[in-house]
């Protein structure tokens, strides 16, 4: 389980999103993941949250997050390699995280 974002709510709270992997539920259905080669960003870098940020842009950052850490921290690396399939996956995405993104 990893922790992959916080972002404040509309109502004042704060969300925490985590990626737990391997899947805890494997026999639940699952749900098509948007096109995680579009990164959701806000228009205004004082702003961060993109104004209509829907679940799926929130798992597909996930997703990238993993990604990126798939590269860079040996003990996720280690853990995913038994996964060869999801490496692959994995290491086609955008692995560029908040901290690395440059605004046009």
């Amino acid at each position: 389980m990893h922790s992959t974002s916080w972002r404040a709510t509309r109502q004042g709270g704060i969300t925490l999103t985590y990626l737990v992997h391997p899947d805890p539920a494997p026999d639940h259905p699952g749900t098509p993941l948007l096109d995680p080669h579009v990164i959701a960003r806000s228009p205004q870098p004082g702003h961060p949250t993109p104004p209509a940020l829907e679940m799926g842009h929130v798992v597909a950052h996930a997703v990238r997050h993993l990604a990126f850490l798939e590269g860079t921290d040996p003990a996720i690396a280690t853990h995913l390699a038994t996964h060869p399939e999801l490496v692959r996956s994995l290491r086609s995405l955008p692995s560029t995280t908040a901290g690395e993104f440059r605004y046009a």
